[in-house]
């Protein structure tokens, strides 16, 4: 079991394959109405969960949205921008709801909403949001911004965790 968790990305596994048993597996027992990232560690739970957890910070730290369909990332709580210190806006949007989903910012086009980011965003944070990809076609997903194929690995965790 300690093989499947920790080889190579175990904990990146269970933060972003849906369909992975383990996930459903924890997301059943620890995290039902959360993601993986959001997740607590209450009560009794399992030596494999707490070791999980105990990983997790390093993830939390360098993962943001890669933005597809715009329908999971919450525009004030989630990291979606490609901004390496935080993911986050510096300033929070004016007049969007804390609960705002992404899609709001999409024009009919599909593209971004050039004029209601500008109303919405400062000029750094709009800047940053317009030069966010968007991945048509594809559900949004949880990247890993250290990485050529967004993909986790021990290697570019590693190099992070010492600096």
């Amino acid at each position: 079991m300690a093989v499947f968790f920790w080889h190579q990305d175990g904990a990146w596994r269970i933060a972003v394959d849906m369909d992975n048993p383990v996930h459903r597996l924890f997301k059943t027992r620890y995290f039902p109405v959360c993601s993986f990232v959001d997740a607590m560690g209450r009560g009794s739970i399992s030596y494999a969960w707490w070791s999980i957890l105990e990983a997790r910070p390093l993830l939390q730290a360098r993962i943001h949205w890669r933005v597809g369909d715009d329908k999971s990332i919450s525009l004030v709580a989630s990291p979606w921008l490609p901004r390496p210190s935080t993911f986050r806006q510096m300033v929070p949007p004016r007049t969007l709801r804390e609960d705002a989903w992404g899609e709001e910012l999409f024009a009919p086009t599909g593209l971004w909403d050039e004029e209601c980011i500008g109303l919405e965003f400062d000029l750094m944070d709009a800047e940053w949001s317009l030069s966010t990809p968007i991945h048509v076609g594809e559900v949004d997903r949880w990247c890993w911004h250290y990485d050529s194929k967004e993909r986790f690995s021990v290697k570019s965790s590693y190099s992070l965790a010492l600096h």
